[in-house]
This record gives C-alpha cells, structure tokens and sequence, in this order.
C-alpha cells in the first residue's frame, strides 16, 4: 500500500480550489470598493455635520474674528472644502475667508459625487455649491457658483458613487433646511429627491 495520493485526487482537489477562487475574488474586490465607497461616503457626511457643530458652537474663525456661518464647498466631483464666513469687525459685515490647505478634502481616486439636486423644486445644480449653517439666523443656505445663497430650497441632495463598474453601491447624502445630514445606500437608481 502506497501512502501517497493520486494524479486525480490532486486534480480534484486543484480544481476545487481554483472554481473557489474564481468566485470569491471578483465578490473581494466589489466589496472592497464597497468599503471604500461607505467611507468616503460617511467622512463626507460627518464633515457636513462638523461645519454644522462648528457653527452651532461659534467657533471662531481662523484669523480669531467670530464666525457667521461654516459650510462645505462641493468644488468638483471628487473635490470640497470646509468654508467659513466671519464678522469683519471694522465694518460688522461677513466675509468669507481663504480656505486653509488642511480644510481641502479629496476622495478616493474610484469615488465621485454626482447627481447634486436641489430639491423644491427638483432641480439639478452645477458646480461649485455651497452649503452653508449660518449661526445667527440658524438657517442653512445653498447656494451655486455666483448665485446668492437660497434659504427657500428644502434640501439639497448629492450621490456618492463608486467609477468601478462592478459596485452597484451608491450613497445618497441628503441636507435639508432644518439642518439634518442623513446619509442611506442603496442600490438603485435615484432619479429624483426622496
């Protein structure tokens, strides 16, 4: 008796694990870009609350003047930025500052933002926009390039979504007036606000 194993079961066995790999690495990578998707998704909405408490909390604004309003500024599809407005005490107006090169943030090189609506009424938006919690009106405000801020829109909704074409995944941050920043994924098509 030989204790060794035959040419067909190391075949068997080769090709077991061969069929395995076949289906498990495809579904790795989607769920990794899965991943990668949930967390830029998720820093994105937590740096709109961040503008948000910062505001609600008055913090001041980098050159120590008291500040008006923090907000992000959607720059490009993978591009924003904290922005802030503060009180020019000379004049008791608000200014916007510079943004600071620690306040730019760039998401994951297979992630962008698309689909930007303001939604009442639905209505897409170009880039940049802005959205701003103002502290002394305790409003917040939308507004696009070159545009004055609108206080009337309801909310304003963006989709975060993977370039990889094998992640269905999409996130789906919506800010509405009142000041809430919901963040839920889905995987379907979003056409309208919801």
């Amino acid at each position: 008796m030989s204790k060794g194993f035959t040419l067909i079961e190391i075949l068997v066995a080769v090709s077991i694990i061969a069929i395995i790999a076949v289906i498990v690495i495809p579904n790795l990578r989607r769920y990794n870009e899965e991943q990668i998707l949930r967390n830029a998704a998720s820093q994105l909405a937590q740096h709109f609350r961040q503008a948000q408490s910062s505001s609600h909390s008055r913090i001041k604004c980098p050159d120590g003047t008291p500040s008006t309003s923090w907000g992000i500024k959607l720059t490009g599809t993978s591009l924003y930025e904290y922005i802030y407005d503060c009180q020019d005490p000379t004049t008791n107006t608000s200014v916007t500052l510079p943004t600071q090169t620690s306040d730019k943030f760039t998401l994951p090189p297979s992630v962008e933002m698309s689909d930007f609506m303001l939604c009442s009424p639905d209505d897409t938006v170009d880039l940049p926009v802005s959205i701003k919690f103002n502290n002394i009106k305790e409003t917040v405000s939308f507004a696009e390039s070159g545009a004055n801020p609108s206080e009337n829109n309801k909310k304003l909704q963006l989709q975060v979504k993977s370039t990889k074409s094998n992640v269905r995944l999409k996130a789906i941050i919506t800010v509405n007036s009142g000041g809430s920043v919901d963040l839920k994924f889905t995987e379907g098509e979003v056409t309208s606000c919801g």
